[in-house]
C-alpha cells in the first residue's frame, strides 16, 4: 500500500541472553537461531512449529537466491534444510553450503540478513527484518522526517504517466522559493519529458539525483521555467486544515498519525479558532482518506481531543493480556458535528481512531470500507546493532469489542468514488496479487471479537443517522466538485448537519505565496476554451479582516488557474504588518454573454492562511 505506515512499539531485547552468541558486530548463526526461538513466544498468533517451517521456507529461498552454478547439487542441499531438526542446524547448513562455494565472495552477514528477512517476513504482512541502515530509513518515514522536495502530486496521464499535478506544496518546500505553485502541471524533469514518465520513475528521478533540479510547468496558457531547486531535510506535514465556509465549518487532513500529531492538530485547530474572530467552529470535516496509520500512541491522543472520558481501544496479546487505551482529559472539540471520511487507504490507527469515535456516537463515518488491519507491531532489537525485528505483537479492538482486523471500518454511509471498483476489478484482472485490503494477504492473521458491554457516550451519530435518511443527495455538480466526489458530498451532508444552503462550488482552495513575490492563487471551473468563446469574465477580489476592507480590485479570467500579483499593495504591506494570520477573501466572477449581454454572477467566500 502506498504511503502505508505500521503501527509500532518500542521493546527492546534483553542484551545478556545474548552476550554469550554475539562475538562481534554481525550476526551470526547462534544469533539467527535464538531470534527464531524468542519469536514465537512473542507473536500474537505464531507457533514454534510455524516458525520452523517459516525458517525452511526462508533458507530455500535464501539458497536459490544464490548463485551456486555447478559447483554443488541443490537438491541434497535442499534434503539438509527439509530434514533439519533444529534452527541452529537449518542456519549451520547454509553457513556450510554458502562457504564450500569456490565461486561466490563470502560475507556471512549477508547470508544471515538474507536469511532472517526471508523468513521473518512470512510470518505476517508487516513482520520484517531491518538492517541498521534501513532501519533508519524506516523510522525517518514512520516519523515523516527525510530529504525531498516538499510537493504532493499525481500523475494525469494514462496508466500513471505524466505529466504531474501538484496538488499541495509544504510550507518548507524549497520549491516555493523558486516559485512553484499549486495547480501547476510539471510537464518537463531536467532533460525528461514526464508523459515519457511513469509516477515512479519521477519519483526515483528526484530521489536519486544530486545537485540542483529543474521544472518545466503549464500554467494556465503560460509555459514557465523553474530552475535552482534543491531537495533539503524536509519534517513532513501530517495536518493540512482550511475553512469550508467563511462561516465556521472546517476541513482538516490527516495523513498520518505521528508522534507529534496531538500538538500540531491542537495548534491547527487553535489557529482555525482565532481566525474565526467572533464565531465559532461549527462543523468539522476530518479526512483520513489515505491515511495509512502511525503511531497508535498519537491515534489516543487525537481522540482525546474530540472525547471528554472513555475508552479508545483496548489490545489483547497470545496470552489473553488486555490493555485498556482510554481518553483521560476534557476533550476540546466535543460539541461541533464531526464527519470522518475513510477509505480503504485508512487503516490501522486511522482505524482505531475512526472506529473508536463511531461507538462513542461522537462522529459520522462517511466514505468507503477502510483496509483492515487491526495489528499492532514491536520493535525488537537485537544485540551490538546487528538489526532489529518488526514483529505483531497483539490485536486492537474497537471500544464495543469488535476488531477491525479484516473486516475493515464500515462508514455510517457509503460514499464511493466514481470508477473506483471498475479499476480495480481492471488491476485485478491484470495482477490477481495485488493488495487493496488486508485481507487480500495470503499470510493475513484472523481475530475473533471479543464481547463487551458497551453504550455510546454520544448521540451525535445516531440522531445524524437519523436526519440523513430521507435526505436526497444532489446530481448536478461542478467540474471542480467531480474531481472528488466523496469530498464533495461528505461537506454537502456537514453541511445539511449544520443547517447550510448547499450550493455549486465553482473554486478551489486560496493560497497565499509570499515568495518568490506575494501573489494569490486559486482554481475555478468557470472558464474553459468552450464557454470563453461564449463569454467574458470579469472577477472581482475583495480581501478584508473583521473590521474593514483591506484592498480591492479586478481582474479578467484567462484560464483555470487564477494568479494575482499582490506586490506593492495594501494586502502585501498587511500581511507583512500580522506576520502571520489570515484574511477573508470575496470573490465574484461575472460572466457576460457576448451575445445577449446578460451578465450571470457567481460568489466565493473562503478564509486565507499566511
Amino acid at each position: 500500500m502506498k504511503l502505508f505506515r505500521t503501527l509500532f512499539l518500542v521493546l527492546i531485547f534483553f542484551i545478556l541472553p545474548f552476550s554469550s552468541f554475539a562475538k562481534n558486530d554481525a550476526l551470526n548463526c547462534d544469533l539467527v537461531a535464538l531470534c527464531f526461538e524468542v519469536l514465537p513466544k512473542i507473536h500474537v498468533t505464531l507457533t514454534p512449529e510455524q516458525m520452523m517451517e517459516y525458517a525452511q521456507e526462508g533458507a530455500f529461498e535464501t539458497l536459490e537466491n544464490l548463485d551456486l552454478k555447478d559447483e554443488i547439487e541443490k537438491e541434497p542441499v535442499k534434503n539438509i534444510i527439509q530434514t533439519a531438526p533444529t534452527y541452529k542446524a537449518l542456519c549451520n547448513s547454509l553457513t556450510q553450503i554458502y562457504q564450500n562455494a569456490p565461486t561466490l565472495e563470502k560475507d556471512l552477514q549477508i547470508l544471515y540478513e538474507t536469511f532472517l528477512s526471508e523468513s521473518i517476513q512470512r510470518i505476517d504482512p508487516h513482520a520484517a527484518y531491518h538492517t541498521p541502515s534501513n532501519l533508519k530509513d524506516f523510522l525517518n518515514q514512520m516519523n515523516g522526517d527525510f530529504k525531498g522536495l516538499g510537493i504532493a502530486y499525481h500523475a494525469l496521464g494514462e496508466n500513471n504517466h505524466g505529466p504531474f499535478h501538484v496538488n499541495y506544496i509544504f510550507p518548507n518546500s524549497s520549491t516555493l522559493e523558486r516559485g512553484l505553485q499549486v495547480d501547476d502541471m510539471i510537464i518537463k524533469i531536467n532533460d525528461k519529458v514526464c508523459s515519457e514518465l511513469t509516477l515512479f520513475e519521477f519519483q526515483k528521478i528526484i530521489q536519486a539525483h544530486s545537485g540542483s533540479l529543474s521544472f518545466r510547468v503549464q500554467r494556465g496558457d503560460q509555459t514557465l521555467e523553474i530552475s535552482g531547486i534543491l531537495k533539503k531535510e524536509l519534517a513532513y506535514p501530517r495536518v493540512h486544515s482550511q475553512f469550508i465556509t467563511s462561516n465556521g465549518l472546517v476541513y482538516i487532513q490527516i495523513l498520518s498519525f505521528s508522534e507529534t500529531l496531538h500538538t500540531e492538530l491542537a495548534r491547527e485547530m487553535s489557529l482555525l479558532k482565532k481566525e474565526l474572530y467572533p464565531s465559532d467552529i461549527r462543523g468539522i470535516l476530518l479526512d483520513l482518506r489515505g491515511n495509512g496509520g502511525g503511531s497508535l500512541n498519537a491515534a489516543i491522543e487525537t481522540a482525546d481531543l474530540f472525547l471528554d472520558q472513555g475508552l479508545v481501544t483496548f489490545t489483547k496479546d497470545r496470552n489473553g493480556n488486555i490493555k485498556e487505551l482510554s481518553a483521560d482529559h476534557p476533550g476540546e472539540l466535543t460539541s461541533a458535528p464531526l464527519i470522518i471520511l475513510i477509505n480503504n487507504g485508512s487503516a490501522s490507527a486511522s482505524e482505531v481512531f475512526t472506529g473508536a469515535l463511531q461507538d462513542h456516537g461522537r462522529a459520522l463515518g462517511v466514505g468507503s470500507l477502510s483496509y483492515g488491519k487491526a495489528t499492532v507491531q514491536q520493535l525488537l532489537t537485537l544485540p551490538r546493532n546487528t538489526g532489529t525485528v518488526r514483529i505483531t505483537y497483539s490485536f486492537y479492538y474497537l471500544p464495543s469489542g469488535q476488531t477491525p482486523q479484516l473486516n475493515g471500518i464500515l462508514p455510517d454511509i457509503e460514499i464511493e468514488q466514481p470508477g473506483l471498483q471498475e479499476m480495480v476489478e481492471k488491476v485485478r484482472n491484470q495482477n490477481p496479487d495485488v493488495i487493496f485490503y488486508e485481507k487480500d494477504y495470503k499470510n493475513a492473521l484472523h481475530a475473533d471479537p471479543v464481547p463487551r458491554n458497551f453504550e455510546p457516550t454520544y448521540q451525535f451519530r445516531e440522531l445524524a443517522k437519523q436526519r440523513l435518511t430521507s435526505v436526497q443527495m444532489r446530481e448536478e455538480f461542478s467540474e471542480f466538485e467531480k474531481q472528488d466526489i466523496q469530498l464533495t458530498q461528505a461537506i454537502d451532508l456537514l453541511k445539511i448537519l449544520t443547517g447550510q444552503s448547499i450550493e455549486l462550488n465553482h473554486f478551489g482552495k486560496a493560497y497565499y505565496y509570499s515568495s518568490p513575490y506575494p501573489r494569490l492563487h486559486i482554481t475555478c471551473d468557470l472558464w474553459t476554451p468552450e464557454s470563453a468563446k461564449e463569454n467574458a469574465f470579469l472577477t472581482e477580489f475583495k480581501f478584508r479582516n473583521e473590521n474593514q476592507e483591506i484592498y480591492k480590485t479586478y481582474g479578467f479570467m484567462v484560464g483555470r488557474e487564477l494568479t494575482l500579483s499582490l506586490e506593492d499593495t495594501p494586502l502585501q504591506k498587511y500581511v507583512k504588518k500580522m506576520r502571520q494570520g489570515s484574511f477573508f477573501l470575496d470573490i465574484t466572477v461575472y460572466q457576460k454573454s457576448k451575445s445577449s449581454g446578460e451578465i450571470r454572477t457567481y460568489t466565493h467566500s473562503t478564509i486565507v492562511h499566511f
